[in-house]
């Protein structure tokens, strides 16, 4: 890291409340210079206190273009009006900042004036900032991009109710927590605004981080309006760091060539999620959404993942279950089917009585003609000698036609019977 006119290791600053040692340089920037430091406090408990140290971030005003150090003291050289105006922005800002209340944004211990320069203490966030994280992931998935923006849009909002501007909002300014909870810091450029929506500073609105400020940042005016769309903007904009992991074009590049939605397609970004993020980095202030809550809701529900995370999940998908075809069962009526029996089973019966008809008129004919045939042996038998008379013997056919006769007739009543 490269690191100009610092404060050397073990030094220390003297506070409102505090005494500060300082360990080593976190960051600098344009406006100031962000320290890791220590301080020594009192835990109070209902049996005594404890004494215990406890690391804390230091951020100095120090204006890299302008400024220069003598030891530990701040010097301006020919530009100390420049200089007094914006320390007295930063001065009044870090009170301002102090008052914010917030999960996600930086919690302030005190701000104090030294070494000509001024100074507050904040809580020292562990778990490194967000572009680093980007870097090291390559770009994020939608969905933990999609929450980011959320912890990040609800700090922004909170800051905007209370007349607040961040206004050099990017993913170097963001922290994230060892619970991986993100923390906005870094309000070196912020701004507040009074009721009436004017500024209570008299300094201009600094033009931001080139590919996170929009157009009209670095040119802008104040005036009475409350120029929320430019926190909108690099929202839209630190969005599409953690997407594609490479920053985004500056903002008269993308008003010259357009958005460059073909680095968001080339990482799978849908195209609702694409055209939210292109949407709030319009180049017209009045194409935006009008407040960070308006493009938070834009967002939608959940976020569908990349499709080479699909690729790489791991975790075993439900897969459908297929409802079996239940067949319909055919019930079948007894009633029915007795009565359809019943019905043929009658047909039967009826036939077998015309076949037995038939067959015993046949054998009562054969009978009344062998009666016949032996009347003149009858006859016979009174006149003719015992010796001549003849026994009448059935005829094998007739004994034939008896058996048929005696059976069909029991089948014939044995199928009555049944039926």
């Amino acid at each position: 890291m490269n690191t100009y006119n610092t404060l050397r290791s073990g030094t220390l600053l003297q506070g409102k409340s505090y005494t500060y040692t300082i360990q080593k340089v976190l960051g600098q920037g344009t406006f100031g210079i962000t320290y890791l430091a220590t301080t020594q406090v009192k835990v109070h408990g209902a049996l005594g206190e404890l004494e215990t140290t406890m690391q804390v971030a230091v951020k100095e005003f120090f204006m890299r273009d302008i400024n220069g150090r003598d030891e530990n003291t701040v010097t301006t050289g020919s530009k100390g009006d420049i200089y007094a105006n914006y320390k007295k922005k930063f001065a009044r800002e870090a009170e301002n900042l102090s008052k914010l209340k917030h999960p996600h944004i930086v919690k302030v211990l005190e701000y104090f004036e030294a070494n000509n320069t001024v100074y507050y203490a904040m809580e020292y966030v562990e778990g490194g900032n967000l572009d680093n994280y980007i870097k090291q992931h390559n770009g994020l998935p939608e969905a933990e991009c999609v929450k980011y923006a959320r912890q990040i849009g609800s700090a922004l909002s909170y800051m905007h109710a209370h007349k607040m501007l961040h206004l050099d909002l990017k993913p170097g300014n963001v922290m994230l927590r060892k619970n991986g909870d993100a923390v906005l810091i870094d309000f070196g450029l912020s701004k507040q605004y009074d009721e009436n929506g004017e500024p209570e500073s008299s300094t201009s609105v600094g033009s931001g981080t080139p590919g996170y400020a929009p157009i009209e940042q670095a040119n802008y005016h104040e005036g009475k309006d409350f120029p929320v769309t430019m926190d909108v903007y690099a929202l839209g904009a630190t969005m599409f760091k953690m997407l594609t992991g490479v920053r985004p074009p500056e903002a008269s590049v993308i008003l010259n060539e357009g958005f460059p939605a073909y680095e968001l397609q080339k990482h799978h970004v849908s195209n609702t999620l694409m055209a939210q993020i292109a949407k709030a980095m319009a180049d017209k202030k009045k194409d935006r959404p009008q407040s960070v809550d308006a493009f938070l809701q834009g967002l939608g529900g959940k976020i569908p993942p990349r499709k080479e995370e699909e690729e790489k999940t791991d975790y075993k998908k439900e897969k459908p279950v297929k409802k079996k075809e239940v067949k319909p069962t055919v019930i079948t009526d007894d009633k029915e089917t007795n009565k359809t029996t019943a019905k043929y089973d009658k047909y039967i019966i009826i036939g077998l009585l015309i076949v037995i008809c038939v067959i015993g008129a046949f054998l009562l004919m054969n009978r009344n003609d062998g009666s016949r045939e032996y009347t003149p042996y009858e006859d016979a038998a009174i006149t003719a000698p015992a010796e001549e008379k003849e026994e009448y013997v059935t005829s094998p056919v007739e004994e034939d036609y008896g058996e048929a006769y005696a059976d069909t007739a029991a089948v014939v009543m044995d199928s009555v019977a049944v039926w």
